[in-house]
């Protein structure tokens, strides 16, 4: 995209985070095409390079921010999908929002038989839901959790961020 070239800061964010959900997606199909099974995304390494290019697109302003994924799951396509989406808006947010100087943020993804949960949680300085409940961001992660996966949410923003989400495919 063309953020280099956008002089207002708001419109180039934005832009960022498009990129970001575009990517999400479109690393989900970049696989199916360099992989013999396309009918299951192996989630380790599709959650590893979607970290990755997050990483490259956000400035974090001299921070240092670790990391830490914990992943052993396999998921159909459109799942994963989904799943990208949301790790993708809750680590951008986690990025942008979450950190006045260093942090860690810790993903984990299990699977049991066709059960699944899923826990992005980072150590920095949590937010005020009832302010952000508008956002597009989080109506997004609702409308994948809830509508898509028909799965159920657990949060806890008081003082760091903790997201839970459990879902059966």
């Amino acid at each position: 995209m063309q953020q280099d070239e956008i002089d207002d800061e708001v419109i180039c964010e934005k832009l960022i985070d498009l990129e970001n959900r575009i990517n999400a997606i479109s690393k989900t199909y970049n696989m199916l095409l360099i992989k013999e099974n396309i009918e299951e995304i192996d989630m380790d390494e599709y959650i590893d390079s979607l970290l990755l290019d997050i990483q490259d697109t956000i400035h974090s302003n001299n921070q240092i921010i670790k990391i830490e994924t914990d992943i052993h799951a396999r998921i159909p396509l459109r799942e994963s999908v989904y799943l990208g989406l949301i790790i993708n808006e809750l680590v951008t947010n986690a990025y942008k929002y979450a950190f006045d100087k260093d942090g860690i943020i810790s993903i984990s993804l299990q699977q049991d038989n066709n059960n699944y949960i899923l826990k992005i949680k980072d150590n920095g300085k949590g937010y005020d839901s009832k302010e952000t409940q508008a956002s597009l961001g989080l109506k997004l992660i609702n409308t994948l959790v809830y509508d898509q996966l028909d799965g159920t949410l657990e949060k806890d923003t008081t003082h760091h961020t903790y997201y839970t989400i459990r879902f059966t495919i």
